[in-house]
């Protein structure tokens, strides 16, 4: 609802509050679904663009710290219809522009997007490291020939997070 859509992002002007966009963050469209179409109010191109627009001023003001993608559901009817990421695409509409070369491309920054989901690695103002894994949607894994992003999924996840930690970091 729109309404808890604005309570959670309400959240991220308190201090120290940051977020991670792990999907659902858009209907999306879905063409094998014979009413939805027709119920979506946006088409998904304006859909894109409208959440990059509430999610500019988070990213602008460090507090969107990453969004994961995956093939399923919302987001990912794009890529698995039609081969683009609409997750992607939501990070290249919110560009932070180099200040010093602001016309030099290469040196614009956009949200970290963690394709099938991934560990993000923070770095706490306590000098100490924090990694969390972030996925749209980890599911019940697969199999390497069936699905293969879901067999790397449940594998991701039934690994221990200290085997990524550098020694010193625990």
């Amino acid at each position: 609802s729109e309404e808890a859509v604005k309570r959670t992002l309400a959240m991220l002007d308190e201090e120290n509050a940051f977020g991670i966009v792990t999907g659902d963050f858009i209907e999306g469209m879905n063409p094998h679904i014979p009413d939805h179409p027709g119920s979506v109010e946006l088409d998904f191109g304006k859909q894109i663009v409208a959440a990059s627009k509430i999610l500019l001023p988070y990213f602008y003001s460090g507090k969107l710290l990453a969004m994961s993608e995956g093939y399923f559901g919302h987001e990912g009817w794009l890529k698995k219809n039609g081969g683009a990421s609409a997750v992607e695409l939501m990070a290249r509409l919110m560009p932070k522009m180099d200040a010093k070369n602001p016309k030099d491309t290469d040196k614009w920054t956009y949200p970290s997007v963690l394709l099938q989901g991934g560990l993000l690695k923070l770095k706490l103002k306590n000098g100490r490291d924090y990694i969390i894994k972030v996925f749209h949607d980890p599911g019940s894994g697969g199999s390497d020939s069936v699905n293969r992003q879901g067999s790397l999924k449940s594998q991701f996840l039934n690994e221990d997070d200290d085997l990524f930690l550098e020694d010193g970091l625990h």
